[in-house]
């Protein structure tokens, strides 16, 4: 069994599990990532959240990758990259100068509050689909 460390982080009202997928890299190695999700959201018999949130390196950076209840993986949260953000800037990986996070939808910029206790995203134009 393989023991990963997390935190549990709150972003307007949706709470995250949330794994440090860069300092966990070995550890994250041929684990089934949406099994993981299903099993550890769970209210009842894991640790209960609204999803997993897997912190990542990128090409430009850091990314996230978001994984929902039910283990599907969703290209962006809102919420979730206000916890992802506040975390990278807390331990250094990212600056107020370059506040940006890649994310399955693409990088998205981040605004800080001067105390970090507000972060607000660029969600970028919304897709209306039939």
């Amino acid at each position: 069994m393989t023991k990963l460390q997390y935190i549990k982080c709150h972003g307007s009202g949706n709470d995250f599990i949330m794994i440090d997928g860069v300092a966990q890299a070995d550890r994250l190695s041929g684990i089934d990532l949406a099994a993981l999700a299903r099993t550890a959201c769970d209210r009842s018999n894991g640790i209960g959240s609204d999803g997993v949130l897997l912190l990542v390196s990128s090409a430009d950076g850091y990314g996230m990758r978001m994984f929902n209840p039910d283990g599907s993986e969703a290209g962006m949260c809102g919420n979730g990259i206000r916890c992802v953000g506040r975390y990278a800037l807390t331990r250094g990986l990212i600056s107020r100068s370059d506040p940006s996070v890649e994310t399955g939808a693409g990088i998205r910029r981040l605004e800080i509050a001067e105390n970090a206790d507000m972060i607000t995203v660029d969600m970028g134009e919304p897709e209306w689909l039939p």
